[in-house]
């Protein structure tokens, strides 16, 4: 079996490649992305020599794209210098790699600085917030912070949310409609207390506010109720991945206070039981992981708005 890594090193190193029949592989043969929405924006990927077609002919626009991948596509849709290695850019990222000029070369150009460990990950599938924030930040354009809430799971103090505020005002990003279950107009609403970690847990009201809080925070987008369900489970091991929580899948102390603490700092408000009225909100989802065609996407348009 052949890992995603060496086959990505292979199959992305050019616009054109060969297949194993011995033909090249051209825009106007990929077989899996003609006269959908996203068409254009990987043609032009190609075509800058960002990405390219699978050997097989295909381009599988669904599939999911790492932190490494998306730092060879940035490198190679914005022109950046492509620098020989004499030591690693990161201390997971092996100056011999496939990926690690590419890494450089965007850590070089201030794109991406890494972990607060010091680490970059170059495996982990990227979301949708991190890759709006280095093709915003390959363009060069300052993306000053904004008072007002581009989007319903977009905190106005988010680290990403200036580049989301940037990227939204130039018709880079919409958003998606969801249907939302929202504190009614006049409800009496309260914010729990940092130490008052018990009011998030796996039964009764202790899960109907932990699924409020993951809403707010973009990690969870199924029903609000008393159920700690799969939706529940997996927008709880969404939130520990992206926070570096290392007991990933379970529920305990350190989770509850991590979680509090986003509670403190970021404004989450939890309406009391009864209060809860539907309505339609825009969503950006920031921790979603993001495909083949919404990177073509996010990175053409960033690179054309400006």
């Amino acid at each position: 079996e052949v890992n995603h890594f060496s086959t990505f090193a292979v199959i992305e190193s050019d616009a054109d490649e060969v297949n194993s029949s011995g033909a090249a592989t051209t825009i106007s043969a990929l077989t899996d992305i003609a006269g959908q929405w996203f068409t254009p924006f990987i043609e032009k990927l190609i075509s800058w020599g960002a990405v390219a077609g699978y050997p097989d002919g295909t381009f599988k626009p669904s599939n999911s794209t790492n932190r490494a991948e998306m730092a060879k596509i940035i490198a190679e849709a914005f022109d950046l210098t492509i620098p020989s290695l004499t030591e690693n850019p990161f201390p997971d990222v092996p100056k011999n790699e496939w990926f690690a000029p590419f890494v450089a070369a965007v850590k070089n150009a201030g794109i991406v600085s890494g972990y607060s460990d010091g680490t970059f990950r170059p495996g982990n599938s990227i979301n949708r917030a991190e890759a709006l924030k280095m093709a915003i930040a390959a363009t060069g354009q300052s993306a000053p912070a904004s008072s007002v809430e581009q989007f319903s799971d977009v905190p106005t103090n988010a680290w990403y949310a200036r580049f989301v505020a940037l990227a939204k005002t130039n018709s880079i990003v919409s958003g998606s409609p969801a249907t939302r279950r929202v504190a009614a107009q006049g409800s009496k609403l309260f914010t729990p207390a940092f130490s008052d970690y018990y009011s998030l847990g796996l039964t009764g009201d202790g899960v109907r506010n932990l699924k409020l809080v993951l809403q707010q925070l973009g990690y969870f987008d199924g029903t609000i109720n008393e159920n700690y369900d799969a939706d529940a489970v997996e927008a709880v091991r969404s939130y520990q991945t992206s926070a570096g929580i290392s007991s990933v899948g379970s529920f305990g102390p350190v989770t509850r206070r991590s979680l509090n603490y986003k509670i403190a700092t970021e404004n989450i408000r939890i309406p009391e039981s009864g209060d809860l009225v539907e309505t339609t909100v825009y969503l950006f989802r920031p921790a979603d992981p993001v495909n083949r065609a919404e990177i073509a996407k996010i990175v053409v348009q960033a690179k054309e708005a400006f």
